[in-house]
């Protein structure tokens, strides 16, 4: 079982571009609707209550997703389920900067399930790669803890240990000499330099 996680930072959040997201990773089987019960789930994250599922409908999701583009909105939390059995836990928050993280927990998840996932999550990060600061792919979770909002976004922080797979933007590779070592061969990724690092 996976306890790895996938990031993603935007540049860009709209409710167009949360509805291209859910679109994309309802196309690669990712859903947001339970496929047993027809449910969508927001998980609560306070301040009366903590990790509760409420039922909510897609529009509502999507709302909540959208309304985290402005500073004061907080955090969206959310279900997707890979089948009837396994979700994937979804946040969607606005760290300091005026960025936006998608951020996507691939505990629980058997191999087969993780490997869908990250592909899903990977098609959806293709299709709206203009507005990706950077992103992180780490199936086993032991990058859990960097701090990804700093090195994501160019401030300070070390990038180690080291995921999977880490996406940075181009302008920020040589604050993180951890990363860029003559042995790597990043791939070009619109803006960002994409490294495999396992």
């Amino acid at each position: 079982m996976s306890d790895g996680f996938f990031l993603w930072y935007r540049t860009t959040w709209s409710t167009q571009e949360a509805a291209g997201l859910l679109t994309t990773l309802e196309a690669c089987g990712l859903r947001t609707a339970n496929p047993a019960t027809g449910r969508v789930s927001l998980i609560t994250s306070g301040p009366d209550s903590y990790g509760e599922q409420v039922f909510t409908t897609r529009d509502e999701l999507l709302r909540r997703m959208a309304d985290t583009a402005t500073d004061d909105a907080g955090e969206a939390n959310f279900q997707l389920w890979a089948d009837a059995d396994a979700d994937v836990f979804a946040r969607v928050r606005r760290p300091a900067g005026g960025v936006t993280s998608l951020e996507f927990g691939l505990d629980g998840l058997d191999t087969d399930q993780l490997e869908h996932t990250v592909a899903a999550l990977v098609r959806a990060l293709d299709a709206q790669r203009d507005s990706a600061l950077g992103f992180v792919i780490d199936r086993l979770g032991v990058s859990e803890d960097v701090d990804w909002d700093a090195v994501l976004t160019g401030g300070a922080g070390r990038a180690h240990p080291l995921p999977d797979t880490l996406g940075l933007h181009r302008a920020y590779v040589p604050l993180y000499p951890e990363v860029a070592t003559p042995e790597a061969k990043p791939v070009e990724y619109g803006d960002l330099l994409v490294f495999n690092l396992r």
